[in-house]
């Protein structure tokens, strides 16, 4: 059975992937021809879908996200630490300088750096997490090779985490319907 830590504000806890195999799919868009019966089917789909993953971020329940003959112990569990506010800020400010501004960094590189600020171990990942000061920024955090092996599973994993990273900073309580 897989060991999990729910939501947290403070401590470790545990994140999934929406992508994982394990999990159901969202439904496929409709055809650039539907009609209006199926694009509010689409919509009552998507709806249903965004809804049940909530519930699985809120409650730590994943079961109603697992596709078929499916278990959580074949997810890939993605245990992340807090963030230090103050770290958060500074960042949160260099994003939203000036285009050009020396120091100025873009919101995939935020993402980006938000999961190598929480990233403490992923499990069946090869590559071991070595949490030290990274030279460019000053911050203990995982190496950039972290990104680089992730994003080559899937380009939008780092983009879900570091989602997932910011809400948290952001104050959005694990359990509130804003998740």
């Amino acid at each position: 059975m897989i060991q999990f830590r729910p939501p947290s504000l403070s401590k470790a806890y545990d994140e999934f992937v929406s992508i994982d195999p394990v999990f159901v799919r969202p439904p496929d868009p409709p055809s650039d021809d539907a009609g209006e019966e199926d694009l509010a089917a689409y919509k009552t789909a998507l709806d249903e879908y965004a809804a049940k993953l909530r519930t699985a971020r809120q409650t730590g329940d994943w079961s109603g996200m697992l596709a078929p003959g499916r278990s959580l112990n074949d997810a890939t569990k993605f245990t992340l630490l807090p963030v230090d506010s103050n770290i958060w800020r500074e960042l949160l400010d260099r994003a939203t300088q000036r285009e050009g501004t020396p120091g100025r960094i873009g919101g995939a590189q935020l993402r980006a750096l938000y999961v190598r600020l929480a990233i403490k171990a992923i499990s069946g990942f090869e590559t071991k997490i070595e949490r030290t000061e990274d030279p460019t920024f000053g911050y203990v955090m995982a190496q950039a090779e972290v990104i680089d092996v992730l994003d080559k599973v899937h380009p939008s994993i780092v983009g879900e985490l570091g989602v997932r990273v910011a809400e948290r900073l952001r104050g959005v309580d694990p359990l509130s319907l804003k998740g």
